[in-house]
């Protein structure tokens, strides 16, 4: 990672710390605030995953992967942003079902890399568990938005310290002499 990306990772660290701080902030705009968040940021990933595709991914092996992926993004974000009143369920269940699929492949990489003997298989495992607990506790409590909004605002923290932790620690660079 370079400094650059360093600098960039950790900022982007705070401005996670400084949403959740609004949220306690707000209270019953909360909610509202997170579903326009998640529709953006659906919206935003779609589109540069299809920018990916069209610049690079459709001469690569299983880049029409890519494609389709993006506009999967693309059509939930403006599904969900078109939508008047959105019920808060389908948005915690795309976010539960979302941290569950996460922390199931983040186990699943900690195993491997365990199995590798890497360092750093500990962090990833407890990362996967942590988005894995976020899911059910997210399924336990869907009807009661101000507890969701509160697993939302910890498993956003828990991102953040992760991010600026990642910033931190040294990679590993190869020479070849």
């Amino acid at each position: 990672m370079t400094k650059v990306q360093r600098v960039r990772t950790v900022l982007a660290g705070l401005v996670m710390i400084g949403f959740c701080a609004a949220l306690l902030t707000l209270k019953e705009e909360a909610f509202a605030l997170i579903v326009l968040v998640v529709c953006v940021s659906l919206l935003i990933k779609g589109v540069h995953s299809l920018i990916y595709y069209a610049t690079m991914a459709r001469h690569m092996v299983g880049g029409r992967l890519q494609f389709y992926k993006g506009l999967f993004m693309l059509d939930i974000g403006l599904t969900f942003l078109m939508m008047e009143d959105i019920p808060g369920v389908y948005i915690m269940l795309y976010l539960m079902i979302g941290n569950v699929i996460a922390g199931i492949i983040d186990v699943m990489r900690a195993l491997e890399a365990k199995k590798l003997k890497s360092g750093s298989w500990k962090l990833n495992m407890a990362g996967g568990i942590i988005n894995i607990v976020s899911g059910v506790a997210c399924a336990a409590c869907l009807g009661k938005t101000e507890i969701l909004v509160y697993i939302y605002m910890a498993g956003l923290f828990y991102t953040a310290c992760i991010r600026i932790l990642s910033a931190f620690r040294r990679t590993a660079i190869i020479y070849i002499p």
